[in-house]
């Protein structure tokens, strides 16, 4: 069930309440706790009366509005009934809908229901941006993240490594002769490889790491705040993973990494390029081994 937070005084909660509790769990809150139930999106919407004087409170409902609309938290204010100032005010401000006061507890009832369900709705919608929004960004074959998505992450550590004065380190995989495991096996052979290898790779990163299907073969892994021989170390431990036995495999796969630590004022472009190289040594030094940039 929705829920809507009230901030009025008890005597005008217990007079709207009943207007609202068949249709949504009804709880009263002064403004400080409703500005931290709208930002923790434990309502979903808010019925505001003026304590007071409508006129003296505004600041601090004005406060509670912007609040409010960061959240996508619907706001329901009351207004001194005939007040056209207030009403404008009200609607500059930022609020869904205005009611005026003394109540008329239908029409509440009517309004509030009217913004819950636009509420659920606005919900909906940007439940579903967000996950087409996050489908353009994922590999569909390998669960990762995309190219796309690496690029603009890969620039953005980057910049934030380099304002704050941190490592970052960079490995690129390529996976050893994938080519004739597609040319003898098929690509959905294939296709399952870069699976199990994607998810045996995902388990052994840390939450804060990107992993990102680079094209192909190749893969990416980002590792903030890792200088070149830590990184060296979890890709020298990726190596062994991969190369470990295992059932679902439809063949026996090995790994090439190649490592480079971020240089001062290096750009993202110029750390990519040091990697692959490495990561050129790697394969032509013999394939399933992990090369540091120099």
């Amino acid at each position: 069930m929705p829920k809507v937070g009230v901030v009025a005084t008890l005597r005008d909660y217990s007079t709207v309440s009943p207007s609202l509790a068949g249709h949504a769990t009804v709880v009263l809150l002064d403004a400080r706790s409703a500005i931290a139930a709208v930002r923790e999106r434990a309502v979903d919407l808010l019925l505001v009366v003026p304590r007071r004087d409508w006129w003296a409170e505004r600041p601090a409902m004005a406060t509670l509005e912007a609040e409010a609309a960061r959240a996508h938290v619907g706001v329901l204010a009351a207004v001194p009934r005939g007040d056209a100032v207030a009403l404008a005010l009200a609607f500059d401000g930022g609020v869904a809908d205005c009611i005026a006061y003394p109540f008329d507890l239908d029409e509440l009832s009517v309004r509030a229901r009217a913004l819950l369900r636009r509420k659920q709705a606005a919900d909906r919608d940007r439940a579903s941006a967000d996950e087409a929004r996050r489908l353009a960004l994922i590999d569909p074959v390998t669960g990762l993240w995309n190219r796309h998505f690496l690029d603009a992450d890969l620039v953005a550590k980057v910049a934030a490594a380099h304002a704050g004065a941190r490592a970052l380190s960079l490995v690129m995989i390529d996976i050893d002769r994938f080519k004739p495991i597609n040319d003898r096996h098929g690509h959905a052979v294939g296709d399952s490889v870069l699976r199990i290898i994607a998810a045996r790779l995902s388990h052994g990163i840390r939450s804060g790491d990107t992993l990102a299907r680079f094209g192909g073969d190749e893969l990416a892994l980002i590792m903030p705040d890792t200088g070149l021989e830590m990184a060296a170390g979890a890709a020298e431990r990726l190596r062994g993973v991969v190369a470990a036995p295992c059932p679902e495999m439809p063949c026996g796969v090995t790994i090439s990494l190649g490592v480079a630590e971020l240089a001062f004022d290096e750009p993202a472009e110029a750390l990519l390029a040091r990697a692959d190289k490495a990561l050129y040594a790697a394969k032509l030094d013999g394939r399933n081994r992990v090369a540091a940039a120099s």
